[in-house]
């Protein structure tokens, strides 16, 4: 079982957010580094269970850093968080615990967590959660759940699908993102939301579900027959968690019910796209699909 991890970069705002990442998955994180020379160092001297790698750094690369710690039969386990991964074949045949593409932070909190030794126990958990709350039959279940209780995108859009009357939509979005398009304030906002859908996670049901939007800035949940007063107590639940969590950025939300005479083919464009267009609008002017 891993304890302790070194985080690799270049980029002094990725290592903050890779360290925060690592810390939720139960990880101490011993130090940080921006050069291979500083990586190999640092695992060999604190003897660290796991490395997080980035590939491109200055005063040699991740590759070498991979090759030298194999040379020393080193047992730290390497994660090589990197934007190569689709371009590079090469990337997939090293030697290492697992390859995570940037900026796939879920995932890499999964592997983290696996690495920690905690991916059973809370996978145990969330079943016998489910178990003790009925679903609706035919409703799909998620394929996988992150720790912070994100799903993946194509799992997700099962759920939006399979939609139905009084099933509900929220959209949360956390500002900063569109202000700020740079590399580093957009690692700012994945970072912001992650931290709120862990806040979502808590006042969500179990049956609920939640992924990141298609632009990364925007949490985006299915309520199964939650109506309006249920979405409504949701997004004022999660909002004063926000505010006493102290976390940076102001959340805006928009939300949508899916109408009982709305066509089941429909359904998850019409009541998604109303939630989106009524993020940050008046609460007496937000658009419904029924």
């Amino acid at each position: 079982m891993a304890r302790t991890v070194v985080v690799c970069d270049d980029d002094a705002t990725m290592r903050g957010v890779v360290s925060k990442v690592a810390t939720m998955a139960g990880l101490t994180v011993l130090a940080e580094t921006d050069s291979a020379t500083g990586a190999v160092d640092l695992v060999d001297r604190f003897r660290a269970d796991v490395l997080v790698l980035d590939l491109a750094l200055p005063f040699g690369s991740g590759s070498q850093v991979v090759r030298e710690l194999r040379e020393r039969s080193s047992p730290c386990q390497i994660v090589v968080f990197t934007s190569y991964a689709a371009d590079d074949p090469s990337v997939r045949e090293l030697r290492v615990r697992a390859v995570v593409e940037k900026p796939d932070f879920i995932r890499l909190e999964e592997v983290l967590l696996e690495a920690a030794g905690g991916a059973g126990e809370r996978g145990v958990e969330g079943d016998e959660r489910r178990g003790r709350v009925p679903t609706r039959v035919g409703f799909p279940p998620p394929l996988a759940l992150s720790p912070s209780g994100l799903e993946a995108p194509s799992s997700f859009a099962g759920a939006l699908e399979a939609l139905e009357p009084g099933d509900g939509v929220l959209v949360v979005r956390v500002s900063g993102a569109e202000s700020t398009p740079d590399r580093h304030g957009r690692l700012l906002a994945v970072d912001q939301v992650l931290n709120v859908a862990r806040l979502l996670r808590v006042v969500l049901r179990v049956q609920d579900r939640m992924a990141i939007g298609d632009d990364d800035v925007e949490l985006v949940a299915v309520l199964l027959s939650a109506g309006r007063t249920g979405v409504v107590s949701v997004w004022e639940r999660l909002e004063r968690a926000h505010q006493l969590a102290t976390n940076p950025g102001v959340l805006s939300a928009g939300w949508a019910v899916v109408e009982p005479n709305e066509a089941p083919t429909s359904t998850p464009g019409r009541a998604r796209d109303a939630a989106l267009h009524s993020v940050g609008q008046p609460p007496g002017d937000r658009l419904w699909a029924g």
